[in-house]
């Protein structure tokens, strides 16, 4: 479902991004897919995380972003679903400049380190 999707996306950007890293994916799934197997919870969060790094890697604007989510929609196996896209569409909207302001702060951070 739409929300679950968006708690997860929501929780792999605090985890990855955010520095909140007693985010495994053990909490997530107890909190977020309690009744899933693990197996499939395994599968959901690796296609989730693939897509949010495609997202970062590629720093998508809005329209990338559309183009992006109608591939995703139209794939064969593992397409998203509209209320999965609509999701991924609002987090993204919420938190791109978020991650990107998280990405280049670490990467400065690195850089005054390897300096240093």
């Amino acid at each position: 479902d739409a929300k679950c999707f968006l708690a997860l996306l929501n929780g792999i950007a605090r985890r990855n991004y955010y520095g909140h890293s007693q985010l495994t994916d053990d909490v997530l799934k107890k909190e977020i897919y309690p009744d899933i197997s693990q197996e499939e919870f395994v599968r959901i969060i690796s296609r989730t995380f693939g897509l949010v790094k495609s997202l970062v890697s590629a720093d998508m604007d809005m329209t990338q972003l559309e183009i992006f989510l109608t591939a995703q929609m139209s794939r064969k196996d593992g397409a998203l679903t509209e209320d999965q896209a609509g999701a991924l569409r609002k987090f993204w909207k919420a938190n791109k400049s978020k991650v990107h302001a998280s990405i280049v702060s670490q990467t400065m951070w690195a850089n005054s380190l390897q300096k240093f």
